[in-house]
């Protein structure tokens, strides 16, 4: 558990850093919310009905999951699906833990991931093709509340942590009922250097307005 001290280290640490960064400035389409109230360090989203497409991975660790599932996700939406279309790419990559009985591996250490790729706008259900890879599947993500906060640089376990222990501290405060697992959300190629790579941990919540 960290410290009141250390959780106010880092976020001054990640203001500083994220202070001339907009996530939202990128070459692509970006999955749309609202943002319903904003802080230094913390959003509350609506994310409205979204498409996505996504596939489950088992892996060591969080990092290596991300990786297998955006290879798998990136081979649908460069054409290996039933029309050949391609699909343009979007952000974020979305990364969450899922229950241990959704594991069919028998390899020990072995933790469940579901990565997604929100689908552009321009697409439905009706006309998107479908995937080539039976373990990409396509669905309709429902009207969904976030709590966000967001950092540059190198994505480690320790910075996870500390994310966590900031959206965490937010939701104790304000008494919130949380659905699922912390999600992961990387807005950068690949090939964006560590260093300069924008990313997001969210937690999903009840209707906080209800």
């Amino acid at each position: 558990m960290l410290t009141k001290l250390a959780i106010t280290a880092f976020l001054i640490a990640t203001i500083m850093m994220i202070a001339p960064v907009n996530l939202s400035a990128s070459a692509v389409e970006q999955a749309p919310y609202d943002v319903l109230e904003s802080t230094d360090y913390v959003e509350i989203r609506r994310y409205p009905e979204t498409i996505v497409a996504e596939v489950m991975v088992t892996a060591d660790d969080r990092q290596i999951a991300t990786s297998t599932g955006f290879m798998a996700l990136a081979g649908y939406i460069f054409g290996q699906n039933q029309t050949g279309d391609k699909i343009a790419m979007t952000a974020p990559v979305t990364t969450v833990p899922v229950e241990p009985e959704a594991i069919t591996t028998q390899n020990v250490g072995d933790k469940a991931y579901i990565i997604q790729f929100v689908m552009p706008a321009k697409w439905s259900m009706e006309s998107l093709p479908a995937p080539n890879n039976p373990k990409v599947t396509l669905k309709t993500l429902p009207v969904r509340y976030m709590i966000s906060t967001k950092m540059v640089g190198v994505r480690t376990p320790e910075r996870l942590g500390e994310m966590e222990a900031v959206i965490a501290e937010f939701i104790n405060k304000r008494n919130l009922q949380t659905i699922g697992d912390f999600i992961s959300a990387g807005y950068d190629r690949p090939s964006t250097p560590a260093q300069k790579r924008r990313w997001e941990l969210l937690q999903q919540i009840e209707n906080p307005q209800s």
